[in-house]
């Protein structure tokens, strides 16, 4: 039964209604331009109705109001949240491969080209001053002035590295920091929100947190429901970084900074004490190569760590540790190697891992191919593999029976074969290793070229004799080293080459063994390994006098401590310009023979010197550039997202200002009936019994 004063009621609801509309207004308003605030607005509705009497219908209460909620888009959010990690990743490569661009100074017409061009400009006018001391020392001077150049491109990429990982760790720190942020602002909006209210205001600063942290890694948030009678209103919020769960409700799991030990570099020029991730408390390592990561994080790692290297061992697939190519019991379904690979199904199995015709010990599989030897798996197609073979078992595989294979030992690896990684896996992105590579790569086959005559597969370059094979001023042949290195395990110095033009040097310390294969390829074989390597099928290589052919050694040779042999500065009588011991400085075979390293079109994969030194920079210039299109198309993809959650989320003062009258007005409507309902019981009450 409604009270006689009902109408008040229902007008003094209307007030209500107006009066929370204009606070939220008025809240609105003065929000309007702070970082990450949503837009409110009350969700109102008609108050439970009063059946009437007779039952023929139902009387109005007026107007409840039920909730004050956020205007916010949940998709256009992890929308943003994606894209801002893709901005992130490609913002941060495009900074510090601008970096590395100002190391290299340009490569083509300065900087390490220039002190090349400028060694073999040298050299050049040696040629006709062969006995002139000051020509000599022009010569030395210029190789001294080369391998310093090198040197402080190795030393500036290194030191970039080392700042990219103190970036790393400052990343780290500010994710840390805003998870234990968004842990202690989802307890405080549990506690809030027990009664079944909206905490707008604290749901705004854990999605500003979100949104900052979205830049450094790629996030996945989830709120849950886990409501029971006992516990009313219970909704939790898990924010999950790169697949892990970082903030889970109210509890925060940190992540660790772990410093690479001694042994643990992942790439060959590393500088010591690189960060790698675990997260606190013993729950596990943190992956930062895997391939989903996203967000400055994944920008720094990639140019710390990356170094491009991809295996392409003949024939082998990378298997999963355990797994048996030929023991079907050991399959699982665990291991998605290609896309439709089905391990119960041969037709879905890759030509790496086995050729499902061919069997050496059945004839009648053999392919009519006259260089197909059974009895040889260096001739067997490409994807077969011997019926023993083991993807765990280095022993079983088919390259085995080259005599000098050492699978630890990447320098007895088959040509094309790479190092997939230094001490673990790394990324595959071009990052500061690569280029460090690079500059390795560079030294050594340059040093190769120079002192031995050879290009990099230890072919004889075409009229190149090789500063060891050559004669100083004095017509001895020293087999001294033009450029050479200091090993970081002893401190030594390599001075001479490999000893086969000079018995008396004092024996072989560093030479490589040089065979030649039934294919005609080069085979070496390093001292330490050749006494019990099977040379079965190997020729040695000698020379015209049927002297054996060494090779320098050059895998301790580096871009940081390539030098020129100090003996030579100290003496430049030692230089060798003559390839004849009786003919003196008439003979400058030797001198152009170093021309002709510099202009061999085959002395690397990329062409000649030149084109490699300007390859390095040609992939620095198209990674920078792909990096920057990334950064300038994802920040406008993510502006656009952006605008698009304000156009939801903004508050537009216009806008409020017309809710701001219309609530106004709403009031003093419901205010007027206020007023004449006081006035009908104002006449009614005290009034009626006076007429």
């Amino acid at each position: 039964m409604r009270s006689a004063f009902f109408p008040f009621h229902v007008a003094t609801t209307g007030l209500h209604a107006a009066r929370a509309n204009m606070n939220v207004v008025s809240h609105n308003i003065a929000n309007a331009e702070i970082p990450g605030f949503s837009r409110q607005q009350t969700v109102q509705q008609a108050a439970l109705p009063l059946h009437l009497r007779d039952g023929r219908g139902m009387y109005g209460t007026g107007a409840t109001t039920t909730a004050i909620i956020q205007n916010r888009n949940k998709f256009l959010d992890m929308k943003f949240w994606h894209q801002r990690a893709i901005l992130g990743e490609h913002a941060t490569k495009t900074t510090h491969l601008s970096f590395v661009e100002t190391v290299f100074n340009n490569l083509p017409g300065a900087g390490v080209l220039r002190s090349f061009e400028d060694f073999f400009g040298r050299m050049h006018d040696l040629r006709g001053n062969a006995p002139d001391a000051t020509f000599r020392t022009n010569v030395i001077t210029g190789a001294d002035t080369l391998t310093e150049m090198v040197r402080h491109n190795a030393l500036a990429l290194q030191r970039q590295q080392l700042d990219i990982n103190r970036e790393f760790a400052d990343v780290v720190m500010i994710m840390n920091s805003l998870g234990s942020q968004i842990a202690s602002i989802n307890r405080q909006i549990a506690d809030f929100e027990r009664d079944g209210s909206n905490a707008n205001d604290l749901r705004d600063r854990r999605n500003l947190l979100i949104d900052e942290l979205s830049q450094y890694v790629n996030v996945d948030v989830q709120e849950r429901d886990f409501s029971t009678p006992e516990s009313p209103n219970d909704r939790r919020t898990t924010v999950r970084i790169n697949g892990y769960d970082f903030v889970r409700h109210d509890q925060f799991t940190g992540l660790e900074l772990v410093p690479r030990q001694a042994g643990q570099r992942r790439n060959e020029m590393d500088v010591e004490g690189l960060y790698d991730l675990t997260f606190a408390g013993g729950q596990g390592a943190f992956d930062i190569y895997n391939h989903a990561l996203r967000g400055v994080l994944r920008g720094l790692v990639d140019l710390r760590d990356g170094n491009n290297s991809v295996v392409t061992m003949p024939t082998v697939a990378v298997w999963p540790p355990g797994f048996h190519a030929n023991a079907p019991d050991l399959w699982t379904g665990e291991w998605p190697l290609w896309a439709g690979f089905d391990v119960n199904d041969p037709l879905t199995w890759p030509d790496s891992l086995f050729n499902t015709t061919f069997r050496p010990g059945n004839p009648a599989t053999w392919p009519p191919d006259p260089g197909i030897d059974p009895t040889n798996p260096l001739t067997w197609p490409a994807g077969t593999l011997i019926p023993e073979f083991d993807p765990v078992d280095v022993t079983t595989w088919p390259w085995t029976n080259a005599a000098t294979f050492n699978p630890n030992d990447p320098r007895t690896w088959p040509v094309g074969t790479q190092r997939e990684q230094f001490g673990g896996v790394t990324s595959n992105y071009k990052g500061i290793p690569f280029y460090m590579n690079q500059l390795n790569h560079l030294v050594r086959t340059f040093a190769r070229g120079i002192n031995e005559g050879m290009d990099a597969q230890f072919r004889q370059i075409p009229g190149a004799t090789g500063h060891i094979n050559g004669f100083d001023i004095n017509g001895e042949n020293r087999s001294a080293l033009l450029f050479t290195y200091t090993r970081a395990s002893d401190g030594m110095t390599a001075t001479y080459g490999p000893p086969f033009n000079n018995p008396a040097a004092g024996g072989n310390t560093h030479g490589l063994h040089m065979f030649r294969n039934a294919a005609g390829n080069i085979v070496t074989i390093h001292p330490d390994d050749l006494d019990g390597a099977d040379l079965t099928g190997l020729t040695r290589v000698v020379d015209d006098r049927n002297f054996p052919v060494f090779a320098m050694d050059l895998s301790g040779m580096n871009a940081l401590n390539f030098i020129i042999n100090p003996e030579l500065v100290r003496n430049n009588s030692l230089l060798a310009t003559s390839n004849h011991p009786d003919q003196g400085e008439s003979n400058n075979q030797v001198i152009q023979g170093f021309s002709l390293v510099g202009t061999f079109p085959h002395l690397f994969r990329e062409g000649r010197l030149e084109d490699f030194i300007i390859a390095i920079s040609d992939h620095l210039a198209i990674d920078t550039n792909q990096a920057l299109n990334f950064a300038l198309s994802f920040d406008e993809i993510t502006m656009q997202t952006h605008n698009q959650r304000l156009s939801i989320k903004g508050v537009d003062i216009n806008e409020e200002m017309m809710d701001l009258v219309r609530f106004q007005t709403l009031f003093q409507a419901a205010s007027r009936l206020i007023n004449v309902i006081d006035s009908i019981y104002d006449t009614l009450i005290n009034r009626l019994g006076h007429f």
